[in-house]
C-alpha cells in the first residue's frame, strides 16, 4: 500500500477539518467552564472564602464578664456566678449538621426545634451557643470524642447562680438570653448567647451588674479548634449590689408563708429600708440562669396561681378594715368626729333602703374612735364616712400614698385605685352614689391597694407621721469593696394630720393587739408592745359576713383576702410588717401570728441578749 504526502496548498480533507473543529469547540468549552468557576470562586464566593481563610488563622473570642454579686445587708450572698460549660457550633465547620445534632441531642438535652431555628438565624462563621450549662458527663463525652465532632465547641463561661436557701426571687428577678431585637434596640455590645436582666433588681441594675466583656485573639484551625492564644484583653467584672434585705428575716418570712398564697413585707419605718419582702407562690430564678425551656416557661406562665407575679408590689386588693386607719385620720383632722364622741352601733346600718350589717351581728354598742379602731366597728366608720364624704376620704387616702407608686425603684409597681366621683365618671361612665361612700369607708368597693403601699401607710403611723419611699438597695460597690453609689433615705413628706390625732390612732392600734376586745390579740408578744390593725376584704358579698363555712365552700377566687399590719416596739418602732393572705377565706386576725413571728425574729436578732418568746393567746379571727 502506498502512502503519499499532501502537497502544500492542497485542501484538507473534510474528515480532518471536522476533527480539528471538534477539538477547538471542546477546548473552548473547557476554558469557558474554567473561567466561570474562577468567577464563582473569586467574585461570587470570594468573601466567603476570604472569611474562611481568616477563620483558619485568627478568631476573636468574647470573654463574658461575671455579673456582680447581690448581697444582703450583712454580706450574705444572694446572687453570684459559677463556671459552666456551654455547647456551641461553628456551622460552616460541621460537615454533617443534621447528623451531628441527632447524635448530640439526647446527650445534652437539646430542644431540636429551637436549636434548628437558632442555627437558621446564625452567622455560619461565628460560634452559636445551642445549649447552656451542659451536664458534666456530656462534657467528658465530648472531650473524649472531640475529633469525631468537628465544628463542635465547648465554651466555659460564668453562669448566674442563686445559692441562698431561700431566694427572694421576686425581688432579685432573673436573667434571660438576649434576643436580636434587644441587641438592635438596646445595646449592640451584647451578642447572641449573652444574658441580660429580665425582672427585678437584675433588670433594674443591669448596667451595674453586667460588667465589661473581655476579648481574646486566638489562632484556630479550619474546624474552629483553638491552636494558641495570640492576645488577651481581660474583662471587667460587674459591680456588687448591697441590699437592705436581711436574709435571715427573709427566710423567716418565706417559711411562715409556707403554701399560703400572699405576701409578707417587713420595713424599717425610720428610713424605708425593706428588711424582707416575700411573695408566695414563688419561682426558682436558677431555672432561668441557663436559659429556660419553652415547656418550662409555658408551665410557669399558665399556672393559675401566677408564681411570676410579685404580690408585694403588683398585687392589688381591697384593703378592708386596714383602710380605717386613713379614714380615722381624715375624720379627726377634718372635724367629722370629736376625740371623745361616741356613736351607737346596733350591728347594722339602714341606708338608702338597704341594710348594711356589721361583722359583729350583736353590734358594738356605744363606741368612740379608739374603741372603733380596737374592735374594728364597721357601723362607726360608715357613719363617719358619710359625715366626711368621698372627696375628703380620697384626699386623705392619697396623703398616705395610696393610689400612687411608692417610688420603689422600677419594681413594676401597680398604683392601686383611690376612687372619687371624678374617677368613677372617667373610668366607668357613671355618677357616684352615696351608698358607695359606705363601702369606701371600710376599704371595700372600688378601692384597691398594694401591700407595699400598706407598708408605707403603717410605717407613717409608726414613725408619727413621716412617709418614706421604700428602698431595696443600700449601695453599689466595686468588687474590691469601694463604694461608688449609695441610696439614702428619701422622704415623701409628712401626713397632713395633727400630731395629737396621729397619737390617738397609734393608741388605738396598740389596743387592737393588747386590749381585751382587740381584733389582733394573736400578735401579742410578752414584754413588747405591738400595735396593729386587722382587715378582711370581701371579694363577693356573703349571706353572713365572715361566715367561715360559706368561705370554705366557695371557689378559691371568691374567698376573702385577709390583712394584718403592725409595728413594734410601740415606742421607737424599728419594724413595720404587712401580711396579706390572698383568697385564704380567713379573717385578718388569723394572720396576726405571722406578723408576731416576724417581729419577734427581728427583735431577737437586733438585741444582744435573746428575746422573749411570743405569748400564746387564744384564737383571734376578727376583721
Amino acid at each position: 500500500m502506498r502512502l503519499g504526502l499532501r502537497k502544500f496548498g492542497q485542501p484538507l480533507p473534510s474528515r480532518v477539518k471536522s476533527g480539528i473543529f471538534f477539538l477547538a469547540v471542546v477546548s473552548l468549552a473547557c476554558f469557558g467552564l474554567l473561567m466561570i468557576r474562577l468567577w464563582s470562586l473569586q467574585v461570587i464566593r470570594g468573601e466567603e472564602f476570604h472569611q474562611r481563610s481568616e477563620n483558619n488563622r485568627i478568631s476573636i473570642q468574647v470573654i463574658p464578664s461575671p455579673r456582680g454579686l447581690i448581697l444582703d445587708r450583712k454580706g450574705e450572698v444572694l446572687a453570684t456566678s459559677r463556671p459552666a460549660f456551654h455547647l456551641a457550633l461553628l456551622p460552616y465547620a460541621v460537615p454533617d449538621l443534621p447528623g451531628t445534632l441527632e447524635l448530640l441531642g439526647p446527650r445534652v438535652g437539646l430542644d431540636m426545634e429551637e436549636t434548628r431555628a437558632r442555627l437558621e438565624r446564625a452567622n455560619a462563621f461565628k460560634p452559636v451557643v445551642i445549649r447552656h450549662d451542659i451536664p458534666r458527663e456530656a462534657v467528658a463525652y465530648l472531650e473524649e470524642h472531640r475529633l469525631q465532632f468537628p465544628g463542635v465547641l465547648l465554651q466555659v463561661e460564668p453562669l448566674r447562680n442563686y445559692p441562698a436557701k431561700v431566694q427572694p426571687a421576686h425581688v432579685l428577678g432573673y436573667v434571660g438570653e438576649v434576643n436580636e431585637a434587644e441587641i438592635r434596640q438596646k445595646d449592640r455590645s451584647y451578642r447572641l448567647g449573652d444574658f441580660i436582666g429580665r425582672q427585678g433588681l437584675e433588670r433594674d441594675f443591669e448596667d451595674f451588674l453586667r460588667g465589661v466583656p473581655g476579648r481574646r485573639w486566638v489562632e484556630v484551625d479550619a474546624f474552629g479548634r483553638e491552636q494558641r492564644v495570640l492576645k488577651e484583653q481581660p474583662y471587667g467584672p460587674g459591680k456588687n449590689l448591697i441590699l437592705t434585705l436581711d436574709a435571715s428575716l427573709q427566710e423567716k418570712a418565706e417559711s411562715l408563708l409556707g403554701d399560703t398564697v400572699g405576701t409578707i413585707i417587713a420595713v424599717d419605718p425610720r428610713n424605708g429600708e425593706v428588711l424582707a419582702m416575700a411573695s408566695q407562690p414563688r419561682f426558682d430564678p436558677n431555672a432561668f440562669a441557663g436559659g429556660i425551656s419553652v415547656n418550662a416557661w409555658k408551665e410557669l406562665t399558665s399556672d393559675a396561681l401566677h408564681p411570676l407575679e410579685d404580690r408585694a408590689t403588683r398585687g392589688q386588693y381591697p384593703p378592708g378594715s386596714v383602710f380605717k386607719i386613713a379614714v380615722a385620720a381624715a375624720a379627726l383632722q377634718e372635724g367629722a368626729i370629736k376625740e371623745d364622741e361616741e356613736l351607737f352601733c346596733p350591728g347594722h346600718l339602714v341606708f338608702g333602703g338597704r341594710t348594711y350589717r356589721d361583722w359583729r351581728p350583736e353590734g358594738h354598742g356605744w363606741v368612740n374612735i379608739h374603741q372603733a379602731l380596737v374592735e374594728s366597728c364597721d357601723v362607726f366608720f360608715w357613719k363617719v364616712g358619710l359625715r366626711l364624704g368621698i372627696d375628703a376620704i380620697a384626699r386623705h387616702a392619697r396623703a398616705f400614698g395610696l393610689g400612687d407608686s411608692t417610688g420603689l425603684r422600677d419594681q413594676g409597681e401597680k398604683e392601686g385605685i383611690v376612687p372619687s366621683p371624678e374617677w368613677k365618671l372617667e373610668n366607668i361612665g357613671e355618677p357616684w352614689y352615696p351608698g358607695e361612700t359606705l363601702s369606701a369607708s371600710i376599704g371595700q368597693g372600688y378601692t384597691v391597694v398594694t401591700p407595699i403601699q400598706m407598708a408605707v401607710l403603717i410605717s407613717a403611723i409608726a414613725n408619727e407621721g413621716t412617709l418614706y419611699e421604700p428602698r431595696l438597695v443600700l449601695q453599689v460597690e466595686e468588687p474590691d469593696g469601694r463604694v461608688i453609689q449609695t441610696f439614702g433615705p428619701k422622704m415623701r413628706g409628712r401626713l397632713p394630720i395633727q400630731p395629737q390625732y396621729i397619737d390617738m390612732i397609734r393608741r388605738g392600734l396598740r389596743g387592737v393587739v393588747n386590749e381585751e376586745r382587740g381584733t389582733g390579740s394573736l400578735a401579742r408578744i410578752q414584754n413588747i408592745q405591738v400595735a396593729g390593725k386587722t382587715g378582711t376584704a370581701q371579694v363577693i358579698r356573703l349571706r353572713k359576713r365572715h361566715d367561715q363555712k360559706e368561705q370554705e365552700t366557695r371557689p378559691r377566687e371568691l374567698r376573702d383576702h385577709g390583712w394584718f399590719v403592725a409595728f413594734a416596739p410601740y415606742e421607737n418602732a424599728t419594724i413595720a410588717v404587712v401580711v396579706l393572705g390572698e383568697h385564704g377565706g380567713l379573717a385578718g386576725g388569723r394572720y396576726a401570728p405571722l406578723a408576731r413571728e416576724v417581729i419577734a425574729h427581728h427583735l431577737n436578732m437586733s438585741r444582744e441578749e435573746p428575746g422573749s418568746e411570743p405569748a400564746s393567746d387564744g384564737e383571734g379571727g376578727h376583721p
